[in-house]
């Protein structure tokens, strides 16, 4: 992403994902559910700088965390409502 945004933007996502996890979750900034974060904000900031979507690394990262999700037995109600927060 930063060849399409540059890394100080992509250093800006990050780190207030982050923030917004940890507010929301008060888990893992390092989890796979944080991530999700990430990807969420980063795709944001891609799209509003280029016009263009950023489906890849959503898709990519959402089926991570619901692979670690499922991994920890951790419902399918759960793994959607998480994602509608996010």
């Amino acid at each position: 992403m930063a060849e399409l945004i540059g890394d100080d933007l992509v250093a800006w996502g990050v780190e207030h994902a982050r923030a917004l996890f940890e507010c929301a979750y008060e888990r893992d900034p390092g989890s796979s559910e944080a991530r999700v974060a990430e990807a969420v904000v980063l795709s944001a900031l891609v799209s509003a700088r280029t016009g263009r979507a950023d489906c890849g690394s959503l898709i990519s990262e959402g089926d991570r965390a619901t692979k670690a999700a499922v991994a920890r037995g951790t419902s399918v109600e759960v793994v959607v409502q998480g994602v509608q927060r996010t």
